[in-house]
């Protein structure tokens, strides 16, 4: 009789379970029928959505270059520094104004400037250049991927967008080696608004030069500086240039506001005009590095350099990118999560349930 009332006892428990499955199977069919309908939907409002605009690469952080050239015409360099330095030495720079103070400086740069065939970049009073620092020891001291482009008609003022190239880069590293992939892309965006290919870049020449430096500060912060910059070509042509660069701190100018800019840019005039006052010969060139030594090498080769700044051209149109599937998927997971969720859970209050009878 016990046997018999187990079975009896084990058929009722079925019953009761296969009565409790009916009962949630329409629930099970609404809830597999609404996540479908939340599949279909989604999928069709992703192919009517216009396409996510294409990533761009994130521009580098440039700042403002204001500088005065004056061409020193040869033989006279030697006399201009002497009177710089005797002029605003560091116990003199009280002329200046109150909490004035100067020092000296004497280094020896290598630039490697970068262009395309057609010479884009010098025609557009550009330049591109990997430049190396180094101390009066030939110690290499800095160095940078430096991109330069002119903002006004006069020259006067000058964007610099710079990159720290990669570890142990040397002045035998291409272009693209020298920099990391997510400077290499922002490089290659900003040339294409330029109308230059990336891939198309090439040495050009080098540039050569000592610096013989006047660095002025005031208030413990650094302001401007007076530089006399000996530049001949790197490859021994005979192709040499003076002049002095008077110029405003780029970081302390780029960052301040309209009023102290305007103070600064004085400041920068009584400069150049103590300068032309001692030195009347002195002739305002604002032309860049790159420009002058192209014009003098090509005078050498018998070759002509352009002048005049090229048409922008329009970045390649990008091709439309597919929909995103990251939703739709994103929801049939979780339907597939939910059902086998639910399946568990009855399974196991099913197994609970037998173990009880």
């Amino acid at each position: 009789m016990k046997v018999g009332g187990e079975r009896a006892s084990a058929k009722e428990a079925a019953k009761s379970a296969q009565l409790r499955l009916g009962t949630f199977a329409p629930m099970i069919v609404r809830l597999l029928t609404a996540l479908v309908s939340v599949l279909v939907l989604s999928a069709r409002a992703l192919a009517q959505a216009p396409p996510a605009p294409p990533q761009t690469p994130a521009a580098p952080a440039s700042r403002l270059e204001t500088e005065y050239k004056l061409a020193v015409p040869a033989g006279q360099d030697g006399e201009v520094w002497r009177w710089l330095t005797t002029r605003y030495a560091a116990d003199k720079t009280g002329r200046l104004g109150a909490g004035w103070t100067s020092s000296l400086g004497d280094e020896t740069f290598r630039d490697r400037y970068f262009d395309v065939p057609a010479a884009t970049l010098l025609r557009a009073r550009a330049g591109l250049r990997h430049r190396q620092r180094f101390d009066t020891t030939g110690q290499l001291t800095k160095q940078l991927v430096q991109l330069k482009l002119t903002d006004d008609a006069g020259g006067l003022l000058r964007e610099e967008i710079k990159f720290k190239p990669v570890e142990g880069a040397t002045d035998r590293l291409a272009l693209p080696d020298l920099l990391r992939p997510a400077d290499r892309a922002a490089l290659d965006s900003i040339l294409t608004t330029l109308g230059v290919r990336f891939a198309a870049v090439r040495p050009a020449f080098s540039l050569h030069q000592r610096r013989r430096r006047l660095y002025f500060q005031q208030d413990g912060e650094a302001f401007s500086t007076v530089t006399l910059d000996s530049s001949y070509a790197g490859d021994g042509r005979p192709a040499t240039f003076t002049e002095i660069e008077i110029e405003l701190n780029e970081k302390r100018y780029t960052g301040a506001a309209e009023p102290e800019r305007a103070r600064m840019r004085a400041v920068l005039d009584g400069i150049r005009a103590d300068v032309l006052r001692q030195f009347p010969r002195l002739t305002q060139d604002q032309r860049p590095k790159y420009t002058k030594l192209a014009a003098l090498l090509a005078a050498d080769s018998g070759t002509a350099t352009g002048g005049t700044r090229p048409t922008t051209a329009a970045p390649p149109a990008t091709p439309p990118t597919t929909p995103p599937r990251a939703v739709p998927m994103a929801v049939a997971g979780a339907a597939v999560g939910l059902f086998v969720g639910w399946w568990w859970l009855w399974r196991r209050r099913r197994r609970r349930r037998r173990a009880r009878v």
